[in-house]
């Protein structure tokens, strides 16, 4: 059955409207973020700053500069394009970046390198659509991607946080394993009709 141009225009902006909404909410959570980073080193200087790096609520979504989160937004835009991560909402997300934000400070401090920044739901995003099908190629793929992060994981000379990078993959992947008891917490909730009954089926095995 051929569509009109009218359904054609709908399906796509169902594919376009939540990551569109929800990268929004993510990019005005970082700039809320910035906002309040500026006030805390005008009034308590880098102490301030270094309190917000090492808040699980505000850690996430500080940035190092505007190409950081340039990068970072566009990136997380296209993989919500996904069918696996298009049900992600901005209060998901926020739940998932403050639990990896959470879980990289214990590195943070135990390697002393704090970072910023949403690089690691990026890369859980990324783990979930490499992994949803469930193939050898999106393993490899994914592998291939993270190799730099697995490879350097130890060196403290770039400013690159490979090992928050690392907890958004394992993380991501742990989303899309069924003997993961907190999955549910990771996973978006299904709306509607915007995932197909074999995309359910990947977000819940």
């Amino acid at each position: 059955m051929k569509l009109n141009h009218n359904d054609t225009m709908k399906n796509l902006k169902d594919i376009l409207l939540e990551p569109l909404k929800t990268t929004f909410y993510l990019s005005s959570a970082i700039g809320i973020s910035t906002l309040i980073s500026t006030g805390f080193i005008l009034i308590w200087g880098n102490d301030g700053l270094n309190w917000l790096m090492h808040f699980p609520l505000t850690k996430g979504f500080l940035h190092a500069d505007f190409e950081h989160f340039y990068y970072n937004i566009i990136i997380i835009f296209f993989l919500l394009l996904f069918p696996i991560n298009r049900n992600y909402d901005f209060k998901k997300l926020f739940l998932v970046t403050s639990i990896l934000s959470l879980i990289g400070l214990f590195f943070d401090i135990l390697w002393d390198e704090p970072a910023v920044g949403i690089s690691a739901t990026l890369v859980f995003l990324l783990a979930r659509v490499c992994w949803s099908p469930r193939k050898w190629w999106g393993y490899a793929l994914f592998l291939l991607i993270i190799y730099q992060d697995l490879n350097s994981v130890m060196d403290f000379s770039d400013e690159l946080s490979q090992h928050n990078h690392l907890i958004g993959a394992l993380i991501g992947i742990l989303s899309m394993t069924n003997k993961f008891k907190f999955k549910s917490f990771l996973q978006p909730s299904i709306k509607g009709n915007s995932l197909s009954k074999k995309d359910e089926v990947l977000n819940t095995n």
